[in-house]
């Protein structure tokens, strides 16, 4: 991972994207900045990091967590699937706060406006996203409920409190799924606590997954949904947010396990080999049902 240098000050950009609010006032500090500022400037120096292959357009986002963290993203694109499949900065900046366990944001910086879906996607992070300010270039702060006034939200009226506040699906498991012999364990103890955490209020079809890499460690995603449906994230896509802001490229990626509610409204198995077969190929896909 590389060294971000603004003026005289380094910044490491290592472990998986993301600063602690003690990490983060140092460097303000040092800099003589706001925290505004330095939200913007770190989105502006990640999205060189962007992954970018099809629009060839790099995307940055940051943001700082009610804890003080700062998470930063950047823009995922896949050849050979469709373009749906694509995780975009802001989604990739929020997602590493849910995995790190960042109950709220207050701040989102990115440096080009949010587009519509990533608009009603971010309106999912539940009430706090009417109070969330979004900083995009040099512009002022601007209230996020001015860049979506009327977010669409038919099924949501009291039925969830959005997907940044823990998630406990308490989903119990048949003995005859456990694994035996020569099984991953760490792997399928992965993927349960991910399927456990993921949010499906709308559809109910809770999943998780777990990717083991070439370094023999462990990245999850969460299935996450949207009410307007189409910004929903898979599981893959959330696990590789984890993978790529630790530093490693599906290449890397050599055993997935996936975890989902057999006999759901929706399935996640078919997209998810579909894109492991054309960016991952080398990886092993095992599809487990509860």
């Amino acid at each position: 991972m590389k060294r971000m240098v603004f003026s005289k000050t380094r910044i490491n950009l290592a472990r998986s994207f993301y600063f602690s609010g003690e990490e983060a006032l140092k460097i303000q500090k040092k800099m003589g900045i706001s925290a505004a500022d330095l939200l913007r400037k770190l989105a502006y120096v990640v999205s060189q990091q962007g992954i970018a292959p099809i629009s060839h357009y790099q995307v940055g986002a940051a943001v700082l967590g009610k804890s003080g963290n700062i998470y930063l993203g950047v823009n995922l694109e896949f050849p050979g699937v469709p373009l749906n499949q694509t995780i975009h900065a802001e989604q990739f900046a929020v997602i590493n706060a849910f995995n790190h366990g960042e109950r709220g944001i207050t701040f989102l910086a990115v440096t080009a406006p949010p587009c519509g879906c990533c608009r009603q996607w971010v309106s999912e992070i539940g009430d706090d996203s009417s109070k969330l300010k979004v900083l995009i270039s040099r512009e002022r702060v601007i209230p996020f409920i001015r860049l979506l006034p009327h977010s669409f939200e038919p099924f949501v009226q009291g039925t969830r409190k959005g997907f940044l506040s823990p998630q406990n699906n308490g989903l119990k498991f048949a003995d005859k799924l456990s694994p035996r012999g020569g099984f991953d364990k760490e792997l399928w103890s992965a993927a349960l606590r991910a399927v456990n955490a993921s949010y499906a209020p709308y559809s109910k079809a809770f999943s998780g997954i777990a990717l083991r890499a070439e370094n023999g460690k462990i990245y999850m995603g969460s299935y996450i949904e949207n009410a307007a449906f189409n910004p929903t994230l898979s599981p893959l896509q959330t696990a590789l947010i984890a993978l790529v802001s630790d530093g490693q490229s599906l290449g890397k990626i050599k055993k997935v396990l996936l975890l989902e509610r057999k006999g759901a409204l929706i399935s996640q198995e078919s997209q998810i080999r579909d894109s492991l077969k054309r960016n991952a190929s080398q990886a092993i896909f095992i599809p487990l049902f509860f």
